[in-house]
């Protein structure tokens, strides 16, 4: 195996698992979703994934309000413009007024 194949396998469990302690951190209410945002290890992450680590967002639910947005359910997050960003934040809390979006 060349050098910078072994670079780019670790340098990939290393965004990996930054972006499983991220997700926990949201699951148990730690971070929020605007705290994780800026994050460079979540930019190339679905937004949808990041949605159902939130407490009460379901698969479903995440795809129902993507749908509203007319945001594709693959959608990486850093290809979010500001304006998306903040209609995901106003519809999350529209609809589910428990969750804390911002800090």
């Amino acid at each position: 195996m060349t050098a910078s194949f072994l670079l780019a396998a670790q340098r990939s469990n290393q965004v990996r698992s930054e972006r499983s302690r991220i997700k926990a951190s949201v699951r148990r209410r730690h971070i929020t979703l605007a705290e994780v945002l800026d994050s460079p290890a979540v930019q190339t992450m679905r937004i949808s994934d990041l949605l159902e680590c939130v407490p009460g967002i379901s698969p479903m639910k995440s795809s129902k309000l993507l749908l509203t947005l007319g945001l594709g359910y693959y959608r990486p997050i850093e290809t979010l413009t500001r304006y998306e960003r903040g209609e995901i934040f106003r519809l999350l809390r529209l609809r589910h007024p428990l969750i804390r979006v911002r800090p």
